[in-house]
């Protein structure tokens, strides 16, 4: 057997006077919690070992009650402890055969400071010794079934333990990691930092377009355009839109096979006021047909030959292979707000009827700041490259 020792100071100098626990119920009953929660059971099972040659082994079963206080817990423990002793006269290899029961994972207490007690085969065997007041663990543990880490976190949730049953009432009171895990976490999720919250997707996009103007925006195959070609077509086509009455809040089914259009029309749609719906055209027909009317769409921007996929539609349709021809107008664009409607979405319906998921500007410039700040991208490689992920 390999082992090796984690000490660990069980966290008291001694035990509170007005409860003056029995140590071996304390203990055990701590042991047992820790296992219990360790492993996500309601329960432990593991052999009591006197650490001597004179007494056997005994097993020992603790049902854990999460409502119940500390203190019946430790009476309890007490009382199935001092049950258990009463049958030190049986043989372990007698319970063993009878109850089904193994002897690889034991509890010793009271252990000798400077001794190690004569483990046999047992696989993890938790070592309590005391000198004075003050109690020590030692962890025991074969080195090719456990990692040094999961022993560590043991041994942390063991001494948290022991800290929590001396400080609460109940079981249910007990924080089970340490203030060290505590603090990591609360670093983990301190995730606040700030940005421009008056921004949106198209404010970014026109940001972009007077700081880079003759940048490669978009590529598609053969097709390259600017950040300036992008921002003069995406104008026009979004004038068009408006020119529809679309505005604030309407959405715009997109039904389009992959190609330059699917960000020409997406930005365009934006740049009106509005949502844009993305359409995939290898959805069954009466699922596209269900999301178009369940947004009430009176115009669509479409891939001639994919109209066939939507028959039953009745309203209004911008053909792409037009949008390159738009004559350029003179109507006003409204800029949309960041609380303003970005893209409306839908569930697979898997478990029902698909349910629709809006998404709003402020929610999508969120994850732009945090995609940039993660992957600590330049300003040049952010803004060009950002857009595939946004774009479904």
């Amino acid at each position: 057997m390999r082992r090796r020792r984690y000490l660990r100071p069980a966290g008291t100098q001694r035990f509170p006077n007005h409860q003056q626990p029995d140590p071996n119920a304390f203990f055990i009953g701590v042991w047992a919690y820790t296992l219990a929660k360790f492993t996500a059971q309601d329960e432990s099972v593991f052999c009591l070992d006197p650490g001597n040659d004179a007494d056997p082994l005994l097993p020992i079963f603790i049902k854990i009650d999460e409502e119940s206080l500390i203190s019946d817990y430790l009476s309890g423990v007490q009382a199935n402890y001092q049950e258990t002793i009463r049958h030190n006269a049986c043989p372990f290899e007698q319970l063993a055969r009878e109850l089904n029961v193994k002897a690889d994972l034991r509890f010793v207490f009271p252990a000798a400071a400077a001794a190690v007690p004569n483990l046999g085969h047992a696989n993890l065997a938790a070592v309590i010794s005391s000198t004075e007041n003050r109690f020590t663990l030692s962890l025991h543990y074969r080195g090719d079934l456990y990692q040094a880490e999961t022993i560590q976190r043991l041994a942390d949730l063991f001494n948290t333990t022991v800290r929590g049953f001396l400080s609460e009432t109940r079981l249910l009171e007990l924080t089970l990691i340490s203030e060290t895990d505590r603090l990591t976490c609360a670093a983990f999720n301190r995730t606040e930092i700030p940005y421009d919250t008056s921004l949106t997707i198209v404010d970014m996009l026109r940001h972009q377009m007077h700081k880079t103007p003759d940048q490669t925006a978009l590529v598609y195959q053969d097709v390259q355009l600017t950040y300036q070609e992008l921002d003069d077509v995406t104008d026009r086509l979004a004038r068009h839109i408006k020119s529809f009455g679309i505005g604030r809040e309407d959405i715009v089914p997109i039904l389009l096979p992959k190609c330059e259009f699917m960000t020409i029309a997406s930005i365009a749609v934006l740049k009106a006021g509005a949502a844009y719906q993305p359409l995939d055209p290898t959805y069954p027909m009466d699922r596209l047909a269900f999301m178009i009317t369940d947004t009430g769409a009176g115009l669509m921007i479409a891939d001639e030959a994919m109209l066939a996929l939507v028959p039953e539609y009745t309203g209004q349709v911008i053909l792409t292979k037009n949008i390159s021809t738009l004559a350029d107008s003179d109507t006003l664009l409204e800029d949309p707000r960041p609380e303003d409607l970005f893209i409306m979405l839908y569930t697979s319906g898997s478990t029902g009827v698909p349910k629709g998921v809006m998404l709003e500007h402020r929610n999508v410039v969120c994850f732009c700041q945090w995609y940039h700040r993660y992957y600590d991208l330049a300003d040049r490689t952010y803004r060009s490259g950002l857009w595939r992920h946004i774009i479904p």
